[in-house]
C-alpha cells in the first residue's frame, strides 16, 4: 500500500487543520527535544541523546497542545497525546533518514522495535481501513477505538537538523519496526540557532490561540 503524501504547505496546513493540531505545535515540540538532546554529553550512556530527544518531545507535545484541549495519558504505559474528542492519539518515535523526505518511494522506518501497545495501535488503524477485520478478532485493550498517529523524528548528525513528519502507521515489518504508512504529513525541518538555543521560527500565528509560546531555557553547565 502506498501512503497518501502531503508536502505542499497549503495542503499540509489543510490536513493538520482537520487533525486539530497546527504545525507550530509539532515543530516547537521538536525544537525543545532537539535542544534537550544537544545538552547531553559523551559521558552519558549512548542511549541518552535519543532518549532525551524522544522524552522532551513527548512532554512538550503534551504541554503545547493542552491549550487546544488535548490531554496527555499513558494507557498501559504507552505515552500518548489524545484529542478532546478522543478520536485520535499521537505518539512520538525516532526514525531513519527517510523521515521528512517527502518521497513516496522511500518510506520511513522507526528505529526501535515496537511492543504490543504499538501493535495494538496499528491494529486500530487497520480496522478503520478494513472494518471486516474487527469481526475476525476479539480485541480488548486500553488503546481500542483511536486513530493512531506518530510524530516521527530524525536528526541528521552532520548538520544537527531535525527532520520531522506526522504519519499514520499501518503495520510492523519483520523486525517489529513501523515501515508501512497510510498517510504522511511533511513538517519543516528544525535546527537550533547559531547560539545553540531553539529558534523562535517554530512559534507564530498558527500556534494555539494565535500567539507565541514562551520556552523556558536553562543551559547545562559543563
Amino acid at each position: 500500500m502506498q501512503a497518501k503524501l502531503y508536502v505542499e504547505p497549503r495542503i499540509v496546513k489543510q490536513r493538520l487543520d482537520e487533525l486539530g493540531v497546527p504545525a507550530a505545535v509539532f515543530q516547537q515540540a521538536g525544537q525543545r527535544g532537539l535542544f534537550a538532546r544537544s545538552q547531553t554529553s559523551s559521558f552519558e550512556p549512548k542511549i541518552a541523546a535519543g532518549f532525551t530527544l524522544w522524552s522532551k518531545t513527548v512532554g512538550s507535545l503534551g504541554e503545547l497542545s493542552a491549550p487546544l484541549g488535548l490531554v496527555t495519558e499513558a494507557p498501559a504505559g504507552h505515552h500518548l497525546v489524545i484529542d478532546h474528542e478522543r478520536k485520535r492519539a499521537y505518539a512520538v518515535a525516532t526514525g531513519d533518514d527517510s523521515v521528512g523526505n517527502g518521497d513516496l518511494t522511500k518510506s520511513p522506518r522507526t528505529r526501535v522495535d515496537k511492543g504490543i501497545r504499538t501493535e495494538e495501535g496499528l491494529q486500530e488503524n487497520q480496522y478503520e481501513l478494513f472494518p471486516e477485520l474487527v469481526h475476525q478478532f476479539e480485541t480488548h485493550h486500553p488503546l481500542r477505538g483511536y486513530e493512531f498517529w506518530w510524530l516521527l523524528l530524525h536528526v541528521v548528525e552532520e548538520t544537527g537538523v531535525l527532520q520531522m513528519e506526522v504519519s499514520r502507521g499501518l503495520k510492523l515489518d519483520k523486525d517489529r519496526c513501523i515501515s508501512t504508512w497510510i498517510e504522511r504529513v511533511m513538517l519543516e525541518s528544525q535546527s537550533l540557532g547559531d547560539d545553540g538555543l531553539p529558534k523562535r521560527d517554530a512559534d507564530g500565528p498558527d500556534a494555539a490561540g494565535g500567539g507565541e509560546y514562551d520556552v523556558e531555557i536553562t543551559r547545562r553547565i559543563s
